[in-house]
């Protein structure tokens, strides 16, 4: 630890956009949660699907965006993964891949 002072003083461009990423992490997700959106955990992803709740399959920053619109359409429920696909795999939760079949039943 006695060498953090003399790196922070040796780069002080890479500590500012450092901390200029994590105040603008933090603010994304304050302004996210005040517009009331909430993210859940997959295990209470799973019992909102058996309870037959709709899941949308959009990966990334998109899922932000794809809440926002269902919001705006008049959707109250509407949450995100939290932690994404990445969490869905640590709980070892199942993946199917392949789109719809022709008599519209997932592959």
């Amino acid at each position: 630890m006695n060498r953090l002072p003399e790196y922070i003083s040796h780069h002080p461009f890479l500590i500012a956009a450092v901390a200029i990423l994590v105040v603008l992490a933090i603010v994304i997700e304050i302004r996210e949660r005040a517009k009331g959106s909430s993210m859940i955990a997959p295990g209470d992803a799973v019992r909102l699907v058996n309870g037959g709740a709709l899941v949308l399959d959009v990966r990334g920053f998109a899922s932000a965006s794809a809440a926002k619109a269902l919001r705006a359409l008049g959707f109250s429920k509407v949450a995100t993964l939290r932690g994404g696909l990445r969490s869905w795999r640590q709980e070892n939760l199942p993946l199917v891949k392949g789109g719809a079949k022709k008599d519209g039943k997932p592959a």
